[in-house]
């Protein structure tokens, strides 16, 4: 009985082994963004999508060699796409392009400031808004303000349930 486990445990441990070694070479293609717009990426023949409510600036996609990919820049208002660059260098002025994974590679969509005067400059990147209101407070102080008043009530209800233990003793 002890030898049919044993046996099972060296032909499991072999076929892993042969899986591990005989297994493709995986290489990453990470895409980025330079300057205001979102990206997309799929493997080439899906559909390329750019997602509105969750814009894109970074992604990374790990493949076989010759695994092919589509990747695609969308400016945001105010920029325009300029040009991809692929590990450092001029790649390509196409919005949308295919790319075969051949080894390490990352591609960047640079975008630039259009000559639209809709907007101030402040620094680089950075638009003034439109109109001051509520909305503009930075979300990070609601939640601050919000946590101080439970801990609070919850440090009120605290004492309140000493004093009345205090009292049944």
């Amino acid at each position: 009985m002890k030898k049919k486990g044993f046996n099972f445990l060296v032909i499991t441990l072999f076929l892993l082994g042969t899986f591990i070694v005989y297994a493709e070479e995986q290489y990453l293609l990470k895409v980025n963004t330079e300057g205001i717009g979102q990206i997309a990426i799929v493997k080439e023949g899906e559909i390329l999508e750019f997602s509105e409510e969750y814009p894109m600036q970074t992604a990374g996609e790990s493949a076989e060699e010759g695994t092919k990919f589509t990747i695609g820049a969308k400016a945001s208002d105010g920029y325009r796409f300029l040009k991809w660059t692929r590990n450092g260098e001029d790649y390509s002025e196409q919005q949308v392009i295919t790319v075969e994974l051949t080894e390490e590679m990352e591609f960047v969509a640079v975008f630039e400031l259009s000559d639209n005067d809709d907007y101030t400059i402040i620094e680089e990147d950075v638009r003034e808004p439109k109109s001051n209101s509520i909305f503009n407070i930075p979300l990070i102080l609601i939640c601050g303000a919000i946590t101080i008043a439970i801990l609070a009530i919850i440090i009120i209800i605290s004492i309140l349930n000493k004093g009345k233990k205090k009292k049944i003793s």
